[in-house]
């Protein structure tokens, strides 16, 4: 299961994810394409984003400074939200602002 948190603050967003949705075999696996071009494009076209790897988490940090960057955040937060909806076995989102 892709596991996925998200906490949003005043002046940033703080993205996290980890797991395989096991939907599939890996390379064919519809969930963990679609969440996968959702985080990338989240962090590719947001400003100022940090981000972390391990290999097992990813992790990034978004400043809200941009108006760009608080319209990415808010449709990846719509996009996997209704990800979760349609696969609750295989991606599990977790939500919380300060």
């Amino acid at each position: 299961m892709i596991k996925v948190k998200m906490k949003k603050s005043k002046n940033k967003v703080i993205l996290q994810a980890s797991g395989h949705a096991m939907q599939a075999p890996k390379g064919q696996d519809i969930v963990c394409a679609a969440f996968s071009m959702l985080w990338q494009h989240t962090a590719y076209n947001c400003d100022g984003v940090e981000e972390y790897q391990d290999g097992q988490i990813d992790r990034l940090t978004i400043p809200l400074g941009a108006e760009n960057n608080i319209a990415l955040c808010r449709a990846f937060h719509r996009s996997v939200e209704v990800l979760a909806s349609q696969y609750p076995d295989n991606l599990e989102f977790d939500y919380e602002q300060e």
